[in-house]
């Protein structure tokens, strides 16, 4: 007997296959995926415990007593006494700072000899921030008004 394959029948057959080869193929996608997310979690379970030694180990060494005993050991310190409390912030000595250097700077970048002694400029611009009057120059709205006008070229 012949047989004879209808195109009908051949269609079916090569989409049970393509359905069969896809299944597989997702099937092994799917494992592979779950052996890696299981690998990361072992690694994040590993690295919190770590974690928590860690933590546990910096909480002993850190015990006060332990730092106490330490100071005292290692940096000849002692806890404070009653007696050696300071009362209030004037009992505190202040350390004498030196007497400050003039500046010897010029504004056009010259070096100024250090054994002449600079002179002192003594004419002041204004008395007062409330005399001085709001000029042109001065004035922020000024200011403004010159950049709108070169910027709008007029």
């Amino acid at each position: 007997m012949k047989f004879i394959l209808k195109f009908s029948s051949l269609f079916a057959f090569v989409m049970a296959v393509l359905s069969g080869a896809t299944l597989f193929w997702v099937s092994q996608q799917v494992q592979e995926t779950e052996r890696d997310q299981r690998q990361i979690s072992a690694v994040i379970d590993q690295e919190q415990e770590a974690i928590r030694v860690l933590s546990a180990e910096w909480d002993y060494l850190n015990r006060p007593d332990r730092l106490e005993e330490l100071a005292k050991t290692y940096l000849d310190m002692e806890p404070l006494k009653i007696e050696n409390a300071v009362a209030s912030v004037n009992d505190i000595p202040m350390l004498e700072t030196p007497p400050e250097e003039p500046m010897l700077a010029t504004s056009d970048g010259g070096i100024i000899d250090k054994t002449q002694t600079p002179q002192m400029v003594t004419e002041t611009v204004s008395p007062t921030l409330n005399e001085a009057q709001p000029t042109k120059e001065l004035d922020f709205k000024g200011v403004l008004d010159d950049s709108t006008e070169s910027g709008t070229g007029q």
